[in-house]
């Protein structure tokens, strides 16, 4: 009680109805044009245009600043143009920089809706508007009161009510207020402000009680009554503001806002060793916005509640299922609702569960990944052994070439080896320039005497990272409504992810590079935490900069368009 750091919840959703201000404002002003299909009517600095145009949700983008900086900011999508803007990446795009005016913007998050919960320097608030370049928030923090308190603000509560329709009521003995107890209610309303996670956004309003206190004092106490009813909106969760005027202060204080600027956001301030877009379950990260993948490392019951994952153990945690990517559940302690999966499920979350040693031992897999699943995988049973073939030896090539890469920028001489394997690859490597490639490259990194059959601790690393990115492979293969199984290359009937395991190959040496950059003696929990988040590094794909996630989700499509189509040129590798 002490803490206040009872958390509530809602549901987010996306705005409908109204698209602004049906009020046309005078010229120059406005940001909706009169109409924008008529050219005499669409320059708002001749004509105005109608003004407070309604959004339905937010997105979050990174775009290029002064000097080139990044900067990440949240902008609205409003409801005149959702349906256009959801149609594709491209229409999106166009928006923010035509009408939002960022310059080479790229999406981050796609949808943040309203109420999304942020949390901010410990500060929980739900996105609830805008204004202007400031994001309306609501407190998500639930007030806690001692018994006592509670009766006090209670009774004041009621009598504030009674007086707004007889401004002339005054207190009695049958109201039972005694002005010590109001005169308590006050302090215990600083001291939240003052010492607990209420600090973290109202301090100013702590400051104009403390500042205030004296002058509260000397108020009669229908008065002072009155002015704890307006300090009780400060701890509401919704957008009121309270009337300090009685003590001296502000008609309208204890708005929460937030710069759609988070450029400076700090982010995992907790552990510096987990990037920006990890979760461990249990701890209070900084920046909800960077949800992406989730650990679960301990004994923990997972559950489903109202669009949320609910992670129960010393304290209970809530992550929106929308703000989810993945789910590592490293923990064999650990429990899952049936209902939790069915919407993971449905949400096409991957689920990766370990064995008691905490290695990626099997993970969910719906059935139907798509609505026209049935006529993709009759595709794909049709797709023909040329274009199979071709499009493996463009995979194996690539491969072989990012290998190459990598030992470029390690200094290792050997990548002159691998370019000469890259110039002797054949249809389909039928001289299986990969194997060579293979021995000559895990040497150059680990040394003369290292295989991949070894037990030591960077085939530990190795194959747990490549569970990992097998599992999101699998993962982006069923979403698009393929099956797993059918590969291009790799035939193995005991092998469940045959595809998947082709189409990563390119992809081994993000899960290589780290683990050179380890260098550690032993591969521990830490070390697995390090190679899960490169699902969330970033490189260049088709022109632009893409989370790795994002990259293989475009990747894929490529592939699938090249089979399809029966032109490997389609496909769209990323860049180191």
């Amino acid at each position: 009680m002490e803490k206040n750091n009872i958390l509530v919840t809602r549901r987010s959703y996306e705005a409908t109805g109204a698209l602004f201000d049906q009020q046309i404002v005078k010229k120059g002003k406005g940001q909706v044009p009169i109409k924008s299909s008529d050219e005499r009517l669409c320059d708002i600095q001749k004509y105005g245009g109608y003004n407070k145009e309604a959004g339905a949700y937010f997105v979050l983008a990174e775009s290029e600043g002064k000097k080139g900086k990044k900067i990440r900011t949240i902008e609205y999508v409003p409801i005149r143009l959702k349906k256009e803007i959801q149609k594709s990446e491209e229409n999106i795009i166009r928006y923010l920089e035509e009408e939002r005016q960022l310059k080479n913007p790229r999406v981050l998050v796609p949808e943040i809706k309203i109420d999304t919960l942020f949390c901010v320097d410990g500060f929980y608030m739900w996105v609830s508007g805008r204004s202007g370049d400031q994001l309306l928030m609501q407190g998500a923090n639930q007030l806690v009161l001692s018994q006592e308190e509670m009766e006090i603000l209670k009774k004041i509560v009621q009598y504030v009510e009674r007086k707004k329709q007889n401004k002339e009521l005054k207190i009695y003995d049958s109201d039972h207020l005694e002005e010590k107890k109001v005169v308590m209610l006050y302090e215990t309303f600083l001291n939240k402000l003052t010492n607990t996670v209420y600090a973290k956004k109202l301090g100013a309003q702590a400051k104009t009680l403390t500042e205030k206190r004296e002058k509260f004092k000397e108020l009669c106490i229908e008065e002072k009554c009155i002015v704890l009813y307006e300090i009780l909106h400060f701890f509401q969760c919704q957008s009121v503001t309270a009337d300090l005027k009685l003590i001296g202060g502000s008609g309208r204080a204890g708005i929460l806002y937030l710069n759609k600027n988070i450029t400076d956001c700090s982010r995992n301030r907790n552990d510096s060793s987990i990037a920006n877009r990890y979760l461990r379950a249990g701890s209070r990260p900084e920046c909800i916005m960077s949800w992406r993948i989730v650990v679960i490392s301990k004994r923990a019951k997972l559950d489903y509640q109202l669009g949320y994952l609910v992670v129960r153990n010393e304290e209970v945690t809530k992550i929106h299922l929308s703000e989810i990517s993945t789910i590592l559940i490293e923990s064999t302690a650990a429990t899952v609702t049936a209902s939790l999966l069915a919407e993971l499920t449905k949400k096409k979350i991957k689920v990766i569960f370990c064995d008691e040693k905490r290695n990626p031992s099997s993970e969910l897999v719906g059935y139907y990944g798509s609505h026209d699943t049935s006529n993709k995988i009759r595709k794909q049973i049709q797709w023909s052994r040329h274009s199979k073939e071709a499009i493996w030896t463009e995979i194996v090539t690539e491969k072989i070439r990012k290998q190459k890469e990598l030992l470029k920028n390690l200094g290792k001489e050997e990548a002159g080896l691998l370019e000469a394997y890259l110039q002797e690859i054949g249809w389909n490597d039928e001289t299986n320039r990969e194997g060579h490639a293979a021995k000559v490259y895990f040497n150059a990194l680990f040394g003369m005497t290292f295989t991949r059959t070894a037990d030591c601790p960077e085939n530990a690393a190795l194959n747990y990272g490549y569970s990992i990115l097998l599992s999101a492979f699998a993962r982006e293969i069923v979403a698009s409504g393929y099956i797993t199984q059918l590969g291009l290359f790799h035939d193995n009937m005991f092998n469940q992810f045959n595809l998947a395991s082709d189409l990563m190959e390119p992809f081994r040496v993000l899960i290589d590079r780290e683990v050179i950059q380890m260098q550690r003696k032993e591969f521990t929990h830490e070390e697995k935490i390090q190679l899960v988040n490169v699902l969330n590094n970033e490189v260049m794909i088709d022109g632009k900069t893409q989370y790795v996630n994002n990259a293989i989700k475009i990747y894929c499509k490529s592939v699938f368009d090249a089979l399809n189509e029966n032109d490997s040129a389609l496909i769209r590798f990323y860049g180191l």
